[in-house]
């Protein structure tokens, strides 16, 4: 998950959609107390491995980080030059 947050080269805040609704989704499949497997079942998306699992904890951690800083980028990119600017893919 994380890799496709991190790749993420949106320019605009509604090109980070697709990454918001892949951390919403992750949260969606932790169990109710937060924790998160390595793998989960596609038909009942209980987990199929160990639990917790902290390289799964750790990356939704960095993919968050990596959201909410191109989001931030944005936002203030937007704030600065107008809404019709072009920002960078990378800053």
């Amino acid at each position: 998950m994380a890799s496709q947050v991190a790749h993420c080269q949106a320019s605009r805040l509604d090109q980070l959609k697709e990454g918001l609704d892949l951390l919403f989704w992750a949260t969606k499949h932790a169990q109710p107390s937060g924790v998160m497997g390595e793998q989960i079942d596609p038909s009942t998306g209980a987990p199929l491995s160990v639990s917790p699992l902290f390289w799964s904890h750790a990356e939704f951690v960095t993919a968050v980080c990596k959201y909410l800083n191109r989001y931030n980028e944005i936002s203030s990119f937007v704030a600065i030059k107008g809404r019709d600017a072009d920002v960078p893919k990378t800053m």
